[in-house]
């Protein structure tokens, strides 16, 4: 395992396919835990007719950096693919860092996680969802892009303050890729996992509830499953899931035609009252696969579903749909129609009629609750529209809009088709690719959004469509349509017209200012659709950012509890927030995935040397320094050598790990570390100032920005061997440094134990003790008590117990002293309930026995 803070790539033994002295057209920067995808985009791009670069092709006895640093500088481009991982990265950050200087840097997004802090003005492409479809549209966007950094054209302009969409999605810390897909997540990513809701939330459960929210609505007790995420719920009614219909045409391209006309099915039983229908997410997770039906209804927390299958020849369509008791599974009733495609409305009309019936006992008038009731319009216009409707869904921008231009063009009566050819248009014309044949796209836009308002103008697609165009051109839709400070109200409004709209939601979320309305608004999306994944993480964020740190402990509950393939996300968030017993939960309650998973194991045992289980930490830490990634094997015994406090040890470790291919930036901080531990404190600024000429002049940047990683460990590391070895002033100076950039930093949320710590440290070496227990204070309050240096690899901090550490002046105040001696006794108290919860010791231990495969060297 890569440490946390070093989530970067490694050679893969994998031969080099280029001559070391050739120029390569594309650098592809990430990190190593997203090689996979890394090798499917590059196979991909390779096959487009460019040559790629990137650490797969180092041929054997290479030097790494050197060979990563020739072939960054002498790339036309540089592709740095952020994730949740490669944010984390300083390797990342600093070859992202080399293209946007040049002006060469394309990045993509591999999640939904927001690129590092000063590259989200650059305009990022989402491959969240591709899986290696060359004729994708967001793979086609790549490629254009690439193509036009080739040619030396600029870089795509900065994006605007005022409320663009970049400004608003700053204020809520979300992506630029969910910028350009809000809309489009709420369809993407299916993610089959076990129900939100308890069995008993079928039966009418209270909704999407914390605990406290749940006992003063009902006054019950709380209990230890999740209610139901759903208001219907709440008010008792009738459970029913849409899953996709089953595209029986021997032509494949009907299957977007089956899923529109599957999802306007879904919404529109979704809007009727007295029914409770879970979202698309949650619904379409089972599309293509094999479930038995009870076991959807299970998952869904529904008492019926609605299945069914199309297949077309020519006009003519066979639609068959089927009422299942998710109990039983008996078919309650099945209907086949065999009609012509100008009948499509009046097939829909009636299946959702004849659903109402059954399950409610009435009749609903025709075409009621349908929130996207199109009138009188031609049936292969609306064909079109439910196909680009399916592919806008699917993140397919360019193939979307052509559906929905072609719809316009057969009837320009279907407003929704002329909303979303505004929509697709102006997301093409935003992301700097003007759809062909458009001369004047935004006249086509305008003309197309006038044109909706006139048909639908109270209709929530076209209210959202409004909001959408104006936030993504901003200043160029006309006024008499909407202007920027009416997006939140344009949002809003479309929501009170389809409560349901989560694409509305969505955006109504990144726009909206206040916290306390954000999670409302998070709770809202998942309360129609439970398994929307990426609003469930946000809403942890949200949480968050409003510092309410036991409601995000137990949404990552639920995480946790609904997803147990999906663990590390959820232990990442509970370990961010400072709860080691959610932490020690997501690493250890399942022990047949940590006994798959080496990173869990890893990070197990860096947790359990805190806690005081040398031995079985020892063992866990030498397993990955034997069998783990081989360029990182020094790191992890080094260390081994710290836990053992053995600092010959530790120097030899160091030494061999800065002459391996590891990363020049991380192996010289580790070589500092080790010669600090040997009083070697010139030697230990050499071996930075070799590579930092700025710290030499101690003239580091003073353009004192928020930090996303606590400070430049290399500055810290530097300052602190200058002191030890007597140079205080220069000392000084970088300490200083570093506490005006934590000072125009805004201020550490409650939960932030890490930033506290930070700045207790700066604290303590100006020799501010009072700030500095104070700032000590918080973190331990915001749940740090992680006391060893590898635990935190990514952190500053080289352990509490080392005389020549960074923190051996913090820990010189009394108060801090006698508050470490408390947490280690705490420390020691939760390793005897963490091993009586979940029996770790003997677990580790038995793996010790059995495993043949570390030595201790």
């Amino acid at each position: 395992m890569v440490p946390s803070a070093f989530r970067d790539r490694m050679p893969h033994g994998r031969q080099g396919r280029v001559a070391a002295a050739a120029m390569t057209d594309i650098f592809i920067s990430y990190a190593r835990e997203d090689r996979a995808r890394i090798e499917r985009l590059s196979d991909a791009l390779e096959a487009e007719g460019f040559s790629v670069w990137w650490d797969r092709d180092i041929a054997g006895g290479t030097e790494f950096s050197k060979e990563t640093e020739v072939r960054l500088n002498a790339a036309k481009a540089v592709l740095v693919a952020w994730s949740t991982t490669s944010v984390s990265s300083m390797w990342v950050a600093d070859e992202a860092t080399i293209g946007r200087d040049k002006g060469n840097l394309v990045p993509v997004a591999l999640d939904d996680s927001p690129p590092k802090i000063g590259f989200r003005q650059i305009q990022t492409i989402a491959l969240r969802d591709w899986r290696g479809d060359r004729t994708a549209m967001e793979f086609q966007e790549l490629v254009r892009s690439l193509k036009a950094r080739l040619a030396g054209q600029a870089p795509p302009p900065a994006r605007r303050e005022a409320l663009t969409i970049a400004a608003l999605l700053r204020r809520r810390r979300i992506p630029i890729v969910a910028a350009v897909g809000a809309a489009l997540a709420i369809g993407g990513g299916y993610f089959l996992v076990r129900p939100f809701a308890s069995p008993a939330a079928r039966q009418g459960g209270e909704g999407f509830l914390l605990p406290e929210e749940r006992r003063a609505a009902s006054g019950l007790e709380e209990r230890s499953e999740p209610s139901a995420p759903t208001d219907e719920a709440a008010k008792g009614g009738v459970g029913l899931a849409v899953v996709p219909f089953t595209n029986l045409s021997s032509d494949p391209e009907q299957e977007h035609f089956v899923d529109g006309l599957t999802e306007e099915l879904l919404n529109w039983l979704g809007n009727v009252e007295g029914l409770r229908v879970p979202g698309r997410t949650s619904s379409f997770q089972f599309k293509g696969e094999r479930h038995d039906l009870r076991t959807i209804g299970e998952r869904l927390a529904v008492d019926y579903i609605l299945e069914g299958s199309v297949r077309r020849s020519g006009d003519s369509l066979r639609i068959t749909a089927q009422l299942i008791d998710a109990k039983t599974g008996y078919h309650r009733w099945s209907q086949t129609y065999d009609r012509e495609l100008a009948e499509i409305f009046a097939i829909q009309d009636e299946i959702a009629r004849l659903v109402v019936t059954e399950l409610l006992g009435r009749i609903p008038e025709t075409g009621a609750a349908n929130p996207a009731a199109v009138g009188d319009v031609d049936a292969r216009a609306h064909e079109l529209y439910l196909e680009g409707r399916a592919l806008w869904t699917e993140r397919e921008v360019e193939r979307a809009f052509e559906k929905f231009r072609a719809a316009v063009e057969i009837d320009p009566r279907h407003a929704f088709a002329q909303a979303y050819f505004a929509v697709t248009t102006a997301m093409q014309v935003h992301n700097d690719f003007p759809p062909p044949g458009i001369d004047n796209p935004d006249e086509a836009i305008n003309k197309a959004l006038a044109e909706a308002v006139r048909l639908k103008g109270n209709a929530a697609d076209v209210l959202f469509a409004k909001a959408w165009v104006a936030e993504t051109r901003s200043g160029v839709t006309p006024d008499y349509l909407i202007t920027d400070g009416e997006i939140v109200d344009a949002y809003e409004a479309a929501v009170r017209a389809n409560p349901r709209h989560v694409e509305a939601l969505h955006a109504l979320a990144r726009a909206e200012p206040s916290p306390e309305k954000v999670v409302d608004l998070y709770k809202r999306i998942l309360e129609i659709d439970p398994g929307h994944l990426s609003a469930r993480i946000n809403l942890v964020t949200a949480y968050e950012e409003l510092g309410d740190r036991a409601k995000a402990q137990y949404v990552i509950r639920q995480g946790l509890n609904a997803a147990a393939d999906r663990r590390y996300p959820w232990a990442g968030k509970a370990k961010e927030i400072g709860d080691l017993a959610l932490y020690s939960e997501a690493l250890f309650a399942d022990w047949e995935a940590f006994s798959r998973d080496k990173s869990l194991q890893t990070i197990a045992g860096s947790l359990l040397a805190d806690l005081g289980a040398v031995e079985e930490a020892r063992y866990l830490l030498l397993r990955e320094a034997t069998t783990g990634d081989p360029t990182w094997r020094e790191y992890w015994r080094i260390s081994i050598a710290v836990l053992d406090g053995d600092a010959a040890a530790e120097l030899a470790a160091a030494e061999a790990f800065h002459r391996s291919d590891a990363p020049d930036q991380y192996s010289s901080w580790k070589l500092a570390d080790a010669r600090i531990r040997t009083g070697d404190y010139l030697g230990a600024y050499d071996v930075i100032a070799q590579r930092r000429p700025d710290i030499v002049a101690a003239k580091v940047e003073r353009e004192y920005r928020p930090w996303t990683q606590f400070a430049d460990p290399e500055l810290v590391t530097a300052a602190h061997a200058l002191d030890r070895a007597g140079r205080r002033k220069e000392a000084q100076t970088l300490w200083n440094d570093a506490l005006k950039r934590a000072e125009a930093a805004p201020e550490p949320a409650d939960w932030n134990w890490m930033d506290h710590l930070y700045i207790a440290l700066l604290h303590s070496r100006l020799g501010d003790e009072a700030n500095a227990m104070n700032s000590f204070r918080a973190a331990h309050r915001a749940g740090f008590r992680y006391l060893k240096s590898y635990n935190c690899a990514d952190c500053l901090y080289d352990g509490f117990s080392d005389e020549r550490g960074l923190f051996a002046e913090l820990v010189r105040i009394p108060e801090v002293r006698a508050l470490v001696d408390e947490i280690e006794a705490e420390n020691e108290k939760t390793l005897r309930d963490l091993d009586a919860r979940y029996g770790v010791l003997d677990k580790v231990r038995a793996m010790m026995a059995a495993d043949r495969s570390v030595k201790d060297e």
